[in-house]
């Protein structure tokens, strides 16, 4: 069996690539060239069900999966160092896991904030940290943000600030990384079924899908589609930006 880390090919780590998004951006990714690091934390059955799909379509080789909880101390640097041993190079990150705790700020407890922060800022800080310290010159990095941040909702303070935190890391690190020719942006993805607006009451999604200008809501190939044009060679002239995904939901 040929050795990855001999592999010239392109390497993509896509982080909560057992989800929805994830795993829509890891197959479009793929039919681009990448090679896909699956990272993930609980879904180890999609995960490796995702593996085997990419390997029989692109070839032994093209995917390998990464356990890993990402809201723990080291656990981001874990991650990249064994998918770099692994492939020999990273030249691409989606930033995708994140966590959401919704509820009223009265019914948060410091446990709560916690947990988001750490899932969703402190795993993003490690990660771009990696990412600077690693990442191939003229690499990709993509983060998934949400639209509540521009559009806050009641129930959603600790999911909309911690986003905002991935989002201004993100913007950091643009101009941290340019002179390497890496770009780093973060999407504001909107209502997207299959994806966590599922667990939205039916009547809520049916409503917003009913008034968005498409006339419906965002589905994970839409984002994908933006993930793999940032990561291409026409990408590379957009870095610092924070670009709303939504179809104009929230225009």
């Amino acid at each position: 069996m040929t050795d990855p880390s001999n592999d010239s090919r392109r390497c993509a780590l896509v982080t909560g690539a057992s989800g929805a998004i994830g795993s829509a951006a890891a197959r479009r990714l793929a039919q681009d060239g990448f090679r896909i690091a699956i990272g993930f934390c609980k879904s180890l059955e999609k995960a490796f069900s995702l593996k085997a799909e990419l390997q029989a379509t692109h070839g032994d080789g093209a995917a390998e999966v990464f356990q890993a909880d990402l809201a723990q101390k080291g656990a981001a640097d874990e991650i990249f160092v064994r998918a770099l041993g692994h492939f020999g190079r990273i030249d691409a990150l989606f930033n995708n896991a994140g966590a959401i705790r919704p509820g009223p700020l009265a019914s948060m407890d410091d446990a709560a904030f916690d947990a988001v922060f750490a899932a969703n800022a402190y795993a993003t800080f490690a990660l771009l940290r990696h990412a600077a310290r690693h990442l191939s010159d003229n690499g990709r990095i993509v983060s998934t943000s949400t639209t509540v941040v521009s559009n806050p909702i009641a129930g959603a303070s600790l999911y909309a600030a911690s986003k905002a935190s991935l989002e201004l890391l993100t913007m950091v690190a643009a101009k941290e990384l340019a002179p390497r020719g890496i770009t780093a942006n973060a999407l504001r993805v909107g209502p997207t079924v299959p994806g966590l607006f599922a667990l939205a009451p039916v009547e809520r999604q049916t409503a917003m899908a009913a008034a968005a200008p498409f006339g419906r809501l965002g589905t994970p190939k839409d984002t994908a589609e933006v993930v793999a044009f940032l990561m291409s060679p026409a990408g590379s002239w957009i870095t610092g930006q924070i670009l709303t995904v939504d179809g104009g939901i929230t225009s």
